[in-house]
Parts: structure tokens; C-alpha cells; sequence
């Protein structure tokens, strides 16, 4: 199955917006990325998983995923199914100190709005006009894009869904080290004991903690995380897919292949040529 899940980008028009739409009842294995990613259902119900917990959306529902938080969505085949999805850059956010607290996860939203809540029929409104907008791709975009992901955060923010960890504590501050040792040692050959090590916490207290906050083993996320940067710099037509291996922290090219095949469900060579065909 795919972890690392960047195929929308391919899909950014004058701004760095995207959207996708799920009439079909498939299913969205888990993935990783660093946009924020707002799922609307329209119609029938669905099992969404965000890292560590699980929401029953129902129409009307919407679901926000954070940056780089592990997710799926599981669509109830007795029902006609209707989906909406819009990914978007942080780039879009004016505010760059709740972007920076996004991005190391020392701030979040809130997964799952209700249709009874009053904070998702703002969300709803603008999640509409937005997703006409990216599909009609006007001149425009980037203004309209700016405008309508703002006041959904608006919203957010005040209905109290913009959330804080707190800066006390080792646990508050668990998923902004790990992010940030994560981008010093991706590089290299490292285990949960070495991140455990280095963060200060017992091996067993690590797992754990990791699993509850990330929903997923160190080992896995760290392979997802290295195939986030391999895709990113496979896209780039002068770079070779023999040198990206080592540069990603993976030693052995087969490996590295296997792996990458396991998660994006076909070959370096396959991706790379699929960029440009």
C-alpha cells in the first residue's frame, strides 16, 4: 500500500491547491504528506483513521488531516458513497508562526467536524466554493485559494479547534522532536533505540509513545518518510535514481527498490518515467 500519497500534486494549477473526488467506494490505504488534506463527505458514511484514532464520518462530515499524520479512509460499501478532498500547501497560511507550529506538531486541528456543529457549516460553505474554485482552475486561484483556506482557519481558530500541545511536558513535545531528529538523521542508519536514546526516553517508552501519537511503528514512518523525500527527488529529471538510495539513508539499491514498490506500488524507474509520460 502506499504511505507517502504526493499523486495530487500533479494536479496544482496557479496555486499550490488540489483536489480529488470519490464516487466509487475505494478505499485510501494509509499515507503521509505534508499538506493539510480536508475531507468532505457528501454522501453515505466512512471509517477514516488519523495516526492513532478512528472517526465514523457520516454525510455532511469533515475530517482535517495535519501534516505528515499517518491516514486512511475505509468507504461502507452499503451506502451510495460520495467523497470530496481538497490538499492544500501551508504556503497558503499568512500566518507563519501557526505554520511552523503545524509543521513540527506542536500545534493541530481537530479531526472530525460534525454536521450538527455549527464551526462545519462555515467549513462546509467555504470547503464548496473552494473546491469549485481549484476545479475550474481560474486566474484567480491563488486569491480565491488564500481567501477561502483563511476563513475556514478563522472558523477553526474561533470555535477553539486549533489546538495547542502545551509547551510543558516531554509528552506535549514528542512529535516536534521526533520531526525534528527525524530531518537531522534520516540519512542514516538508525534504529528506535537511537531516536530513544537521543530524545531521552527508554526504548519500551519510545514504541509505545510513538505508536499512540504517529499510529504506526517508528521503523514504518521512517520508511515513509524516506520515500516522502525519494519522490520528491525523483521528480527532478537530472537526478538519477542510483544516487537517491544513499542519499535517503538506504544503503542497499534493491532494498531501496523493494521498499519503494511496497510503498508507492511500482519501481523507481517506473515512478521517475510516470512523472514525465
Amino acid at each position: 500500500a502506499e504511505m507517502y500519497n504526493d499523486s495530487f500534486r500533479i494536479r496544482y494549477g496557479i496555486a499550490p491547491i488540489a483536489i480529488s473526488e470519490n464516487r466509487d467506494h475505494y478505499d485510501t490505504a494509509p499515507h503521509i504528506h505534508n499538506e493539510i488534506e480536508l475531507l468532505h463527505l457528501k454522501a453515505g458514511e466512512a471509517t477514516v483513521t488519523v495516526s492513532d484514532r478512528s472517526y465514523r464520518m457520516k454525510a455532511g462530515d469533515i475530517v482535517i488531516v495535519n501534516p505528515m499524520e499517518v491516514h486512511s479512509v475505509i468507504a461502507d460499501r452499503r451506502y451510495p458513497y460520495h467523497q470530496e478532498c481538497i490538499c492544500f500547501d501551508l504556503s497558503l497560511l499568512p500566518d507563519k508562526e501557526l505554520v511552523c507550529e503545524l509543521t513540527s506538531g506542536e500545534s493541530y486541528i481537530y479531526a472530525l467536524h460534525t454536521l450538527e456543529e455549527e464551526v462545519t457549516g462555515r467549513l462546509c460553505e467555504s470547503f464548496d466554493r473552494l473546491f469549485e474554485a481549484v476545479k475550474q482552475n481560474r486566474d484567480t486561484l491563488l486569491f480565491e485559494s488564500t481567501a477561502y483556506v483563511c476563513l475556514m482557519l478563522a472558523a477553526l481558530k474561533e470555535h477553539g479547534e486549533v489546538k495547542s500541545r502545551g509547551a510543558k511536558g516531554k509528552r506535549a513535545s514528542f512529535p516536534r522532536k521526533v520531526q525534528e531528529y527525524l530531518a537531522d538523521h534520516y540519512t542514516e542508519d538508525i534504529t528506535s533505540d537511537d531516536a530513544a536514546r537521543e530524545l531521552f526516553y527508554t526504548q519500551s517508552y519510545f514504541c509505545r509513545l510513538f505508536r499512540e501519537e504517529f499510529g504506526t511503528s517508528f521503523l514504518e514512518y521512517l520508511a515513509m518518510y524516506r520515500i516522502s523525500i525519494a519522490k520528491s527527488m525523483l521528480k527532478d529529471p537530472a537526478v538519477k535514481i542510483s544516487s537517491v538510495a544513499e542519499k535517503i539513508g538506504f544503503f542497499d539499491n534493491s532494498y531501496f527498490s523493494r521498499c519503494f514498490r511496497r510503498f508507492v506500488g511500482m519501481s523507481p524507474t517506473e515512478y521517475k518515467k510516470h512523472q514525465y509520460s
